[in-house]
């Protein structure tokens, strides 16, 4: 991840959530209990002033130190050399915020008025936990942790509601991210739980909102839109005949820590005849990947173009969408720029459309024309 500047959340929207909770270890550990909390945004939280409290027992806790962009810390009573050592299979280098008594949580998650809450430096709420909220919780019995398995993007579109309704968790030991823990003193299995793996999808380097590929002319237009992005240095844009071996045709760079919504584009000039498969693996900084989704498409035939006329076109000006060989009773238009913002969204009814351009600055546009049964992209310039 980049290193953002240290700033302090004073607002009730709080982007510091629970994420974990392990509130019935095994012995030796029975008294060694702990609740993993992430940081959501892209910016580092100062957790000076903050607290965590356990309301059915009145505990709340002093917090410190910090956590990165899109970080994630252990409150527990354990330094941190000791919570590696007993979840040294499954973490790496976490961070523990080490407090004064380990939160006393209950054994039971359907315990009545189990409410778990953090609270900014200023006594806002940030995230609230309540076994006794919404949905059905996952119930251990002993021995594991019930872990949030929601993408970053779910929890922030609801006001971190989501976070709070039980069948939105998961029990660690159905989590493929999960590990034993092993006991202190001794080298036999413990706990399940997965410190500092967030659940199986909470914390995904890239979410996509899409990924296509479409016409443009002779070309093959792959697009995408991320909502969020952590640690990402780019997309190696890859390409196969069969979908079973694949060549990289192509890079775009990523915005590293982002929790804004980008739209992406690449141009594959030299598209394969027949069916062409196209994947994404999103890199991350630490040389870690991971894979899209796979899409295709087939080789544009002759069945129906368009024209922008005048090409290049004046900005702030008027300009026409000539149709050939295109049956059609509606078509949507988009024009997009560089960056994948969408300036104009049209029906077009008839094969000759006039478009009014908003004031655009000099440089290279996308026009997308959606027939229903096909799409043609086409580009042009305006000066």
């Amino acid at each position: 991840m980049g290193s953002p500047g240290i700033i302090t959340v004073d607002t009730e929207s709080g982007i510091i959530v629970i994420t974990e909770i392990l509130y019935n270890p095994v012995s030796p550990e029975a008294n060694q209990e702990w609740v993993e909390i992430a940081n959501i945004s892209s910016s580092a939280v100062d957790l000076t002033g903050w607290t965590f409290a356990d309301i059915e027992d009145g505990n709340v806790l002093a917090l410190s130190g910090s956590i990165p962009a899109f970080g994630i810390a252990i409150v527990s009573n354990q330094g941190e050399p000791d919570f590696q050592e007993a979840w040294d299979a499954c973490t790496d280098d976490i961070q523990a915020i080490t407090v004064s008594a380990g939160p006393s949580i209950s054994n039971s998650a359907t315990c009545a008025s189990e409410k778990l809450q953090i609270r900014d430096s200023g006594g806002n709420l940030s995230d609230e936990v309540n076994y006794e909220a919404s949905g059905t919780w996952p119930t251990s019995g002993s021995d594991a942790s019930i872990a949030l398995n929601l993408p970053t993007s779910q929890i922030i579109a609801s006001g971190k509601t989501d976070n709070n309704n039980g069948s939105n968790w998961i029990l660690s030991t159905t989590d493929p991210n999960a590990c034993l823990s092993v006991n202190f003193g001794n080298f036999a299995a413990g706990s399940t739980a997965s410190p500092g793996r967030v659940g199986a999808n909470t914390l995904l380097p890239v979410e996509f909102t899409f990924f296509n590929a479409r016409h443009s002319g002779n070309y093959h237009l792959i697009a995408w839109q991320t909502i969020n992005e952590i640690d990402n240095a780019g997309f190696d844009v890859q390409r196969s005949v069969d979908g079973s071996k694949w060549e990289s045709i192509g890079f775009v760079k990523g915005k590293g820590d982002s929790n804004d919504v980008y739209n992406y584009t690449y141009l594959d000039e030299k598209p394969l005849p027949g069916i062409n498969y196209y994947r994404l693996e999103q890199l991350d900084f630490d040389g870690s990947s991971t894979y899209s989704k796979i899409v295709q498409i087939g080789t544009q035939n002759d069945s129906g173009d368009f024209q922008i006329i005048p090409n290049p076109a004046t900005v702030s000006d008027r300009v026409y969408l000539q149709l050939t060989n295109v049956e059609f009773t509606s078509a949507q238009l988009v024009i997009f720029d560089s960056s994948g913002r969408t300036l104009i969204q049209q029906t077009i009814y008839d094969n000759t459309a006039a478009i009014e351009l908003p004031a655009l600055t000099p440089g290279l546009y996308h026009a997308a024309l959606d027939l229903g049964h096909t799409q043609i992209v086409k580009r042009f310039i305006a000066n």
